[in-house]
């Protein structure tokens, strides 16, 4: 880490190759995170940067009070949707993101996230499927 160190001549004195270290008023932070203002707005309040406001809040909130893990928790109604359409209706990741209004990516990510095992691209819906559409030839009215 010679690129701040002193130990060699800068071409800038004023240029001193790091940032000072921002330190944060912790309860004002903490309330307005809990306020429910976005973290850009908060960064842009307390005149710093986005990963700054991320780096102190990680030490600030305890895990179960962090706002972005009830996206991925079970009791999330949304969650409950995707899990019961996934499950039951064997609906695809696209087909879910139309009807629940996210995309099919987070669809999958949350559903993953929640232990349900995703399906393959082979994966056949059991409910529209039968035996007797197997193998059916022109003149044989009869299945397998």
């Amino acid at each position: 880490m010679a690129w701040y160190n002193h130990s060699i001549g800068f071409s800038n004195p004023k240029r001193k190759g790091r940032f000072k270290r921002i330190m944060l008023d912790c309860g004002q932070l903490k309330s307005l995170y809990y306020g429910e203002k976005p973290i850009k707005e908060i960064a842009r309040q307390l005149c710093c940067s986005v990963p700054v406001i991320k780096r102190h809040l990680k030490f600030l909130i305890p895990n179960d009070r962090k706002r972005y893990a009830f996206y991925y928790s079970q009791n999330n109604p949304v969650n409950q949707q995707l899990i019961k359409l996934y499950t039951n209706h064997h609906y695809s990741a696209e087909k879910i993101a139309g009807i629940v209004g996210i995309n099919a990516e987070t669809v999958r990510k949350r559903l993953s996230r929640l232990g349900v095992a995703l399906r393959g691209r082979n994966f056949k819906n059991l409910e529209s499927f039968h035996p007797a559409s197997l193998n059916r030839k022109e003149g044989n009215k009869e299945g397998i």
